[in-house]
């Protein structure tokens, strides 16, 4: 358990300081271009990392969640959908710009 907390907090180090260090080499108007150019290659990933998150869930529960009883490992596998929704939403919402879309509109 705690090497895997450990391996995602080396995890996030590592994407922050990469992405600190790509702002120190290129000008942010270079790299708004490309991450515009990938925009379609990250909404996959994005949308591919919630159904990981979703196929994974049962194993994650059983891992994770050796501590708990029966009926609260019941109650996180029934979480399940209700995640994902909330996972989309925040898809919705924030990956898609739709607060700034909406907001325009008014």
């Amino acid at each position: 358990m705690l090497r895997t907390c450990l391996g995602l907090i080396l995890l996030f180090a590592v994407a922050i300081i990469g992405t600190l260090l790509w702002y120190a080499v290129e000008p942010a108007g270079v790299i708004e271009q490309r991450l515009a150019q990938l925009e379609g290659v990250l909404i996959l990933w994005r949308l591919g990392l919630i159904a990981a998150v979703v196929a994974a869930w049962p194993c994650a529960v059983e891992f994770l969640g050796n501590h708990l009883t029966p009926h609260q490992r019941l109650l996180l596998h029934d979480a399940r959908w209700q995640v994902a929704l909330w996972l989309l939403v925040l898809e919705a919402l924030l990956g898609q710009d739709l607060i700034p879309r909406l907001v325009r509109l008014l």
